[in-house]
């Protein structure tokens, strides 16, 4: 079973994220903010942390750096409402594994949970590799028409 942290001000949030995980493989550690959960954060109790963070502030990119920082490999998966192209790109360049829009669909959050963090999902056969050209026959970029 893995345990993910989630963060989020309102208790709602969390109960969403439960009835939308699957109990048998993920167990959800609640806690309102960073400071709350640093007991978890010190001992490096979770696999993944779930953010709820609104995508327009400053103090959510603090929060998003300090987090990533203080869990190396673990996946910072991002919960947001309001957001925007330019900080979802900034969130990505600080740190986060992934952005989902709430209301956060229970297959999806179970899937990126499964990829991110080696569950059922990360174990499917993948599609088979597209073969790479010799440099020799790939076509120059320089003869490519330019639009």
């Amino acid at each position: 079973m893995k345990t993910v942290l989630l963060l989020a001000p309102q208790p709602e949030v969390a109960d969403s994220i439960r009835a939308a995980l699957d109990p048998a493989r993920y167990r959800v550690l609640h806690r309102a903010d960073a400071a709350e959960a640093e007991p978890f954060i010190e001992r490096g109790l979770a696999e993944a942390c779930l953010l709820d963070l609104d995508l327009t502030g400053v103090q959510s990119a603090w929060i998003l750096e300090k987090l990533a920082r203080r869990l190396p490999g673990v996946p910072l998966v991002i919960l947001c409402g309001a957001r925007s192209p330019e900080w979802e790109e900034e969130a990505y360049l600080l740190g986060a594994a992934h952005v989902l829009p709430k209301p956060v669909r229970a297959r999806l959050l179970n899937t990126v949970l499964d990829r991110l963090c080696g569950g059922p999902d990360s174990a499917r056969p993948r599609a088979a590799a597209v073969p790479v050209l010799p440099a020799a026959s790939a076509p120059a970029c320089r003869n490519w028409p330019r639009n």
